[in-house]
């Protein structure tokens, strides 16, 4: 079971930011937060791995971007983000 708790403190967008990092829709996202349904199969790795990742640039100060950064700055960090966790993942 995965603990979904840091994803609540990164400050990033349900719809486009979390949705690009986990690459499910923002529903499913929803029902992760809430606890109503838990990643199975082939995205579970996936979802596991974000979570994880997500979590480390809460403790490290990263997250959540501060409030000066222009939709063009938060779309780049996420595209780092994602970079990031495709590369763990292959």
């Amino acid at each position: 079971m995965i603990d979904f708790t840091p994803i609540k403190k990164t400050g990033l967008k349900m719809s486009g930011e979390l949705e690009q990092i986990f690459g499910v829709s923002r529903i499913m996202i929803q029902g992760y937060l809430s606890g109503r349904v838990q990643p199975r199969g082939r995205r579970a790795r996936r979802i596991q791995e974000a979570v994880r990742v997500l979590d480390g640039l809460v403790q490290s100060g990263k997250l959540p971007l501060p409030k000066e950064k222009t939709k063009a700055q938060r779309e780049m960090a996420v595209s780092k983000i994602v970079a990031y966790i495709n590369s763990k993942l292959q």
